[in-house]
């Protein structure tokens, strides 16, 4: 499930164009909206309004509570209440009623999602930065796949991923893992994404989807490894091989061969790594040949601040508004003073300064 960094409703509500049913208006009935008496064989109800905002409505079949996806589908844009799975005939002769939010400049809810989207496009790339909501089995986390790095030779063992802060986000075995599994079982997948890689020991291992427990279509395991071991979304490997030859990888394994700062994404390669039997012998990623360090990680911060829901209604309010300009302007209607419809530009600018993130190097 993707987690916006504001909701529509919470942009028709910033912007004072959010209707209700029932209404608010000093004096009205407050009642909710009566729609029909449901006969069996009718599966299609329309409320009075359409342009119903996500999140803000209800339905009952006289003084019971419908379940979405369940009793009944709602097209927010139109209006339209579909019921399904029987729910006509279950709750034949009762009265549909309907309570919800609607926008009262006639937007429909999925244009308004799709300019929140582009405000939050634009804040990730103006603060090399995001945020998702880490209380959830599956945050929305942004996955970055084989990250290359050039080598930095013997001594320099210091490599910056781009992107950063990485969540804490681990689980351990609940069972033994052979090479030829597919299924990988732990006590818990909260927080890794739907599908990607995963690293346990030496093994980076992709898979193909999840339950709350185990994940599925696993591939990649070359050794085995016992219950109560580590499970971790961040893969890093390197290569020693020497310039003008195929990569060949080997995977570091956490806290063994290496140590991530998961708020900076700085990853420290022991030295360790690099001594063998010989102590003579020293084997590294040759400095300055391209990919020779790689990373596969998630990253994005594991809450949502309230400024940046503030700034993100901010820079969708400004881009609404500058909208109707245009089209009034199209519509060779008069739109005054253009800077008039500059507002917000001063507190956009401070919150995004606050929440940049500056590429780290260690020059």
């Amino acid at each position: 499930m993707t987690t916006h960094y504001a909701t529509t409703l919470e942009l028709a509500r910033f912007l004072n164009i959010e209707g209700t049913i029932p209404s608010r208006s000093a004096g009205a009935t407050r009642s909710n909206e009566n729609v029909g008496t449901i006969t069996s064989g009718t599966t299609t109800y329309y409320l009075d309004h359409a342009y119903i905002l996500d999140g803000s409505y209800t339905i009952y079949a006289d003084s019971t509570e419908l379940t979405e996806n369940t009793d009944y589908t709602l097209d927010k844009d139109t209006g339209t209440i579909t019921l399904i799975n029987g729910a006509d005939t279950t709750y034949d002769g009762q009265t549909l009623y309907a309570k919800y939010s609607f926008c009262l400049l006639q937007i429909t809810d999925t244009q308004l999602a799709q300019i929140i989207v582009e405000a939050e496009k634009k804040i990730d790339r103006m603060t090399n930065n995001h945020w998702a909501d880490g209380t959830q089995s599956t945050p929305d986390y942004i996955q970055v796949t084989n990250e290359k790095h050039d080598g930095k030779g013997k001594y320099d063992r210091t490599y910056y991923l781009n992107y950063f802060p990485l969540p804490d986000v681990s689980t351990t075995l609940t069972s033994d893992v052979s090479i030829s599994d597919t299924t990988i079982n732990v006590s818990s997948t909260d927080g890794f994404p739907s599908s990607g890689y995963i690293n346990i020991g030496t093994d980076k291992i992709s898979y193909t989807g999840k339950t709350a427990t185990s994940f599925t279509g696993c591939s990649g395991i070359d050794s085995t490894h016992s219950s109560g071991d580590s499970v971790y979304p961040f893969v890093f490997e390197i290569s020693t091989t020497s310039e003008g030859s195929d990569p060949t990888w080997e995977v570091l394994e956490r806290d063994v061969d290496y140590d991530i700062d998961l708020k900076t994404g700085r990853v420290y390669v022991y030295n360790d790594y690099y001594m063998f039997d010989t102590p003579s012998y020293v084997t590294y990623p040759p400095r300055l040949v391209p990919n020779r360090f790689r990373a596969s990680y998630i990253w994005g911060n594991s809450e949502i601040p309230d400024s940046i829901k503030q700034l993100t209604l901010m820079m969708t309010a400004r881009d609404l508004i500058k909208s109707n300009a245009g089209r009034q302007l199209i519509d060779g209607r008069s739109i005054g003073n253009i800077n008039d419809y500059n507002i917000f530009d001063e507190d956009v600018e401070n919150l995004l300064n606050e929440y940049t993130n500056h590429k780290a190097s260690n020059v």
